[in-house]
């Protein structure tokens, strides 16, 4: 007979938990401590007679204690187990030959004292004496124990005895492991302690010189940044002494800045032409020499040649004269422009004759007039067409020099 099917509804700390499809093989219950196992032992144990009223079990809840089991006998037969409080177990047959009652003693063929002691055996049972049995239940469970086929467990005080004194052999009465056979081996892992100890400090100065060593290779990473620091302070320094002269004379230029009359124009002033204004202003202290000689060659004509009511008369006409002093430049810019226009006409006329005389050598300057009443609209055609290819040739001269130009710019 086995359980096939176990459902505690109420019992200790079970509520309503169900065990289906138990294996009819060996089958381990485990657990951290508390968490039910003497509990789950005890429900077995009086599952065949019910339970007893008995403060080693624990305190019904509610209405009392419900479990409820499903019992195979062999492949065909299975009866149902119910207990409710403190009766005794109600079995029903589920399958097999008929359904009539059958009890729990012709169930199990055993009475209700051999079937708790027999099926449900814990470690204390297998005492000298089993601490819950006593009187005449000790001879009871030991012929028990024999019918059961369990006699070497009638042996164990001879055991308990016998392996008493092999215990005392081996580690005395108090099993210390430093005494009687524990002895050597004991001296043996006391010396791998110390093994292990001296191992573990020689770990620990080995941790200590790896700190070390990486506290050493930061300063040194540290100190390499400050050689570098200093490398490059002193390139500068080297900067600044091979360029202390240069630097002396820029502080004496800023300081001549300073003093120099025209320090508030030096911000806007066009550096790109600084050389033309030096040369103008060459010229310029040139012209303002010639000027004062002329000045003074006027003054010394005008008091030598000019009377003094000559004198008077210039003095009334001063403003009129300046007036036209101021104009002078302008004509004289007037006349330089017709100059200018007057070289040009007379290049031009001179291409032109060349050009004329190209197409006949018998014509002069006086045949221009004859010439420009002549319909050149083939002659233009031909100057065009000439024109044309001398402007592609001149495009292509100018694009070479553009790009040597270019080529001396990158340069």
């Amino acid at each position: 007979m086995r359980i096939s099917r176990l459902y505690i509804g109420d019992f200790g700390i079970f509520r309503n938990q169900t065990l289906e499809g138990i294996a009819p093989g060996i089958v381990v219950i485990g657990g951290h401590n508390r968490a039910g196992k003497s509990t789950f032992m005890n429900v077995l144990r009086y599952l065949g007679y019910g339970f007893p009223q008995s403060r080693k079990l624990p305190p019904p809840n509610g209405e009392g204690y419900e479990v409820e089991a499903d019992l195979q006998i062999g492949e065909n037969t299975a009866y149902n187990l119910k207990i409710r409080g403190f009766s005794k177990p109600i079995v029903t047959r589920i399958c097999g030959e008929d359904n009539d009652f059958i009890s729990d003693h012709d169930l199990y063929g055993i009475d209700e004292f051999t079937y708790r002691q027999l099926f449900t055996i814990d470690l204390s049972q297998l005492d000298k004496i089993p601490r819950e049995i006593s009187g005449k239940d000790i001879e009871k469970l030991q012929s028990i124990l024999l019918g059961a086929g369990f006699s070497e467990l009638i042996r164990l005080p001879v055991l308990e005895e016998y392996m008493a004194k092999e215990a005392d052999k081996i580690g005395g009465k108090l099993g210390k492991p430093n005494v009687k056979l524990f002895k050597p081996y004991y001296n043996q892992i006391q010396e791998g302690v110390q093994l292990k100890k001296k191992a573990l400090e020689q770990v620990e100065i080995y941790q200590n010189k790896k700190a070390e060593i990486s506290s050493i290779e930061d300063k040194i990473k540290q100190t390499e940044k400050e050689i570098e620091k200093f490398r490059k302070l002193e390139l500068q320094l080297d900067v600044i002494k091979a360029n202390y002269d240069l630097y002396k004379k820029k502080k004496e230029l800023e300081l001549n800045m300073e003093l120099h009359p025209g320090k508030d124009k030096s911000n806007g002033f066009p550096i790109h032409i600084l050389d033309k204004v030096k040369l103008l202003g060459d010229k310029y202290k040139e012209l303002k020499e010639q000027c004062a000689q002329l000045s003074d060659r006027f003054k010394h004509t005008i008091e030598v040649t000019v009377s003094k009511d000559i004198k008077e008369k210039l003095l009334l006409r001063k403003d009129q004269i300046e007036r036209w002093y101021i104009e002078v430049s302008g004509i004289r810019e007037q006349i330089r422009q017709f100059t200018e226009l007057y070289k040009e006409y007379k290049r031009k006329k001179a291409d032109l004759i060349v050009q004329v005389q190209g197409l006949n050598r018998n014509w002069g300057e006086m045949d221009l007039e004859k010439i420009s009443k002549i319909p050149i609209d083939k002659i233009e055609r031909g100057k065009f067409l000439e024109t044309l290819e001398r402007y592609k040739a001149l495009a292509e001269e100018r694009k070479g020099i553009q790009q040597s130009i270019n080529e001396q710019e990158e340069n």
